[in-house]
């Protein structure tokens, strides 16, 4: 497990770890939680979460960062050669969360 400080998450330091079946609850309410009040991000399905392990290749990056066995946050993206492109961020904070696309 890869730990990393940062300042955007204060309370101490967090694992980064790639995202599997079991977390797709935790992925799930997170993205529900900000998108639901947005006008342009679709209804993902509990299927459609599982594809996304499911379907993976080597040019996918799916990650979580976890505290405390909590899910805070996740990336979503495809691996370019020196760059990701992101398809989803989203963090959750103590007021909302943040969803960047």
């Amino acid at each position: 497990m890869k730990q990393v400080g940062d300042g955007a998450f204060p309370g101490g330091k967090l694992d980064i770890q790639t995202v599997t079946g079991n977390d797709l609850e935790s992925i799930r309410a997170i993205y529900e939680a900000f998108s639901t009040t947005l006008n342009g991000p679709r209804i993902r399905s509990e299927d459609y979460w599982k594809k996304q392990i499911e379907n993976e290749n080597e040019n996918d990056y799916f990650q979580k960062a976890v505290r405390d066995e909590t899910v805070l946050s996740y990336i979503r993206a495809e691996k370019r050669v020196t760059s990701l492109r992101s398809m989803n961020f989203a963090v959750w904070t103590e007021k909302k969360t943040a969803w960047f696309r």
